[in-house]
């Protein structure tokens, strides 16, 4: 599953991005692994997941890399 997340770092600087985990709970705890304090964390519905792989292609097509993490 893919989860988007809003965060802020140690240093207060907001975070946002996108996070495969089976579980809320993983992503969550990953996500504090990273020293990131979650600000709000949703599950993105196959429309979404969707828009977001048109606009990771977009972006990449423009020369902007963008990151996804993966939990295994």
């Amino acid at each position: 599953m893919k989860f988007h997340y809003t965060a802020l770092s140690a240093s207060g600087q907001k975070v946002e991005g996108i996070l495969e985990a089976e579980t809320v709970e993983i992503a969550k705890g990953e996500l504090h692994k990273m020293e990131l304090s979650i600000v709000e964390i949703h599950l993105l519905s196959d429309q979404e997941s969707t828009q977001e792989e048109v606009q990771k292609k977009a972006l990449k097509e423009a020369g902007v890399n963008n990151f996804i993490f993966q939990v295994v």
